[in-house]
């Protein structure tokens, strides 16, 4: 049999045809069916993969994303939290202040 060619990210059907050039030897055509049947399976095979790893990289990609806003929203908290202890500190020092002021 001869070799095939590489169909990249060709059609199944453009494979088919090209199989189906096999050799004369093979009169039932048995070995090329199963060569044909093979290649669509692998090349089923590699689409699903891609559609795989591009969902994968989309949920990867959002996930970052969502973890980066979470991370910025925690410390914008933090840094929030530290402006109001530092007011209160400043309310309890004046409060103090005219404490001493008032004599009390």
């Amino acid at each position: 049999m001869t070799a095939l060619p590489d169909f990249e990210d060709d059609d199944t059907g453009k494979i088919r045809t090209e199989a189906a050039k096999g050799p004369s030897s093979d009169p039932g055509r048995d070995t090329t069916a199963l060569a044909v049947a093979f290649i669509a399976h692998e090349q089923a095979d590699a689409r699903r993969w891609r559609v795989t790893m591009w969902a994968f990289g989309l949920l990867l990609t959002s996930a970052l994303g969502i973890a980066g806003y979470a991370l910025s929203a925690a410390a914008e908290t933090g840094a929030d939290r530290a402006t109001l202890q530092d007011v209160h500190d400043r309310m309890v020092r004046i409060e103090g202040l005219l404490m001493e002021r008032n004599g009390r």
